[in-house]
């Protein structure tokens, strides 16, 4: 039989590794929307739009990367794209 202490030290354990997981999920799909956002720049508009990836790099919230990648779709230049950051 565990003690009191011995049972929080395992739930915490075990917190930590579900938000580990948590926490691994959203860098891997940031990384992927990075990933998406470089090539659609790279190929809708050139190299030179290569340029905003720095800006873009500093965006941590899935939500606006999300929104800056389907913007690619209907933006006519890389300055249009920074109305989504």
């Amino acid at each position: 039989m565990q003690t009191l202490a011995q049972q929080w030290i395992e739930e915490g354990k075990r917190e930590g590794k579900a938000e580990g997981k948590i926490e691994g999920r959203k860098e891997g799909i940031r990384e992927g929307l990075m990933a998406a956002i470089e090539l659609g720049l790279e190929l809708k508009f050139g190299e030179e739009a290569l340029q905003l990836m720095t800006e873009i790099s500093t965006i941590d919230t899935i939500e606006t990367l999300q929104k800056i990648k389907a913007a690619i779709k209907t933006a006519t230049s890389p300055e249009q794209l920074r109305d989504f950051f």
